[in-house]
């Protein structure tokens, strides 16, 4: 789990994602973020092509990749959008992904160096093919993301 000083110098915003992983280095990302956004399966095509215009116009993008929709190995439906941006440390690779829970929409995101690209690539799309919603735990989980009985 990243630390919380990290998350608020990573993600400045106080609409930063619940939950979010890093590597040691701080170079390789996967977030979480529930939305209140409800929204019926047949629609999300539709609210990823306006997340993708909404992304062009508002991230400095070098390399727009495109978007997709794709059912994963467990059923879920599981939108795609895929672009490289400028970042502080250079350009990042950054994959998002959304997908319905409990009829609201939850945004996913990896993200790593352009550098490392090829290295973690196959992780971001093994990560799509693994996502399954699973019912609720008996665990609460604390602000580091860590599960506590």
């Amino acid at each position: 789990p990243m630390p919380m000083e990290q998350a608020i110098i990573k993600y400045p915003s106080e609409h930063r994602p619940k939950v979010i992983y890093t590597s040691s280095e701080g170079t390789i990302n996967i977030t979480f973020n529930p939305t209140d956004t409800a929204l019926e399966a047949e629609e999300l095509p539709d609210f990823v092509e306006q997340m993708a215009d909404i992304l062009r116009s508002v991230q400095p993008i070098r390399n727009w990749l495109g978007t997709e929709m794709v059912t994963n190995c467990s059923g879920l439906s599981v939108g795609q959008i895929r672009f490289v941006a400028a970042g502080i440390d250079g350009n990042l690779y950054n994959e998002m992904l959304l997908f319905i829970h409990n009829g609201r929409v939850v945004i996913g995101s990896f993200s790593c160096l352009e550098a490392d690209l090829e290295v973690w690539l196959p992780v971001a799309e093994y990560w799509v093919q693994s996502l399954s919603v699973l019912p609720p735990s008996i665990y609460s989980t604390n602000e580091k993301g860590m599960t506590t009985p």
